[in-house]
């Protein structure tokens, strides 16, 4: 899926920011916008992802709890 190497950086105190690496972080990435939004949104989330043609997997971004794995949020840069 990217064709540079997922973005990866902590951020200190256990949080760590990383863009898109794989269908499961697509996933991932779209159940929480939806929790927090609405399911349109996660349905939303997908298409930009899947079937923009200027989205890269490096404009999607998420934080990540490192100990539970758990996303906190997120955040799109749209082209």
């Amino acid at each position: 899926m990217p064709v540079n190497a997922p973005y990866h950086q902590a951020l200190g105190d256990g949080l760590v920011i990383k863009s898109l690496a794989d269908a499961r972080d697509i996933e991932r990435l779209a159940a929480f916008n939806g929790l927090i939004f609405g399911d349109g949104v996660a349905a939303l989330t997908r298409e930009l992802i899947l079937n923009h043609p200027r989205s890269q997997p490096e404009h999607w971004l998420f934080v990540e709890d490192d100990g539970s794995g758990q996303i906190v949020s997120t955040l799109c840069l749209i082209p």
